[in-house]
């Protein structure tokens, strides 16, 4: 079965067996949010660099 058609549960418990391709999937669906949420806190000094 494709990466893609798998539920977020089911790519971490495929990653936590050392799937890259899970690995993979997972970066493809919350690469952007994790990158906005990031820029968020540092624009807005909760995170100290």
């Amino acid at each position: 079965m494709p990466h893609t058609v798998l539920t977020d549960s089911q790519l971490a418990n495929l990653l936590n067996k050392g799937d890259a391709a899970a690995f993979n999937e997972i970066y493809k669906r919350f690469w952007k949010k994790v990158y906005n949420e990031s820029y968020k806190s540092a624009a807005f000094g909760k995170v100290e660099v």
